[in-house]
């Protein structure tokens, strides 16, 4: 049998090499600024109804004026291949955007493709024609 001055240095021993162990800290390389998701809310938006037009219909945005928002996914639904994207004035692909910086005082239009046979973008009927997008904030 082990006696009581063995087994209290055995466990002072323990109780060192524990404390020694939790003693050290982790590393932590400084990477930049860290943001959360707090910081930079997500956002979607789908707009339902829209009528269908020889010209163009202005997506309502609500961005914030210290923001801006950062358009990650648009999509369009109702006989969409006649249709294209205005980025203040300048048609753009729209199923080619990955991230697109938008501020408060832009305009993003639906309007119909240029070069197409169609007369028309969307659907003859209005509830067929849908908008979605989805991405998020980011400060200026």
């Amino acid at each position: 049998m082990i006696d009581h001055k063995k087994l209290f240095g055995l466990a002072a021993i323990l109780f060192g090499m524990g404390f020694l162990l939790r003693s050290f800290l982790p590393a932590h390389a400084f990477n930049g600024p860290n943001v959360s998701f707090e910081s930079n809310p997500y956002f979607n938006v789908i707009d339902n109804g829209w009528s269908r037009t020889l010209n163009s219909y202005t997506i309502p945005l609500n961005i914030p004026t210290d923001q801006v928002a950062i358009i990650e996914k648009i999509a369009i639904k109702g006989n969409s291949s006649y249709c294209s994207l205005s980025f203040n004035g300048n048609e753009i692909e729209y199923s080619l955007i990955t991230k697109l910086k938008v501020q408060s005082t832009d305009t993003l239009q639906i309007m119909k493709k240029s070069n197409t046979g169609g007369s028309y973008c969307g659907s003859s009927n209005s509830s067929n024609n849908q908008i979605y997008m989805e991405g998020y904030y980011a400060h200026n």
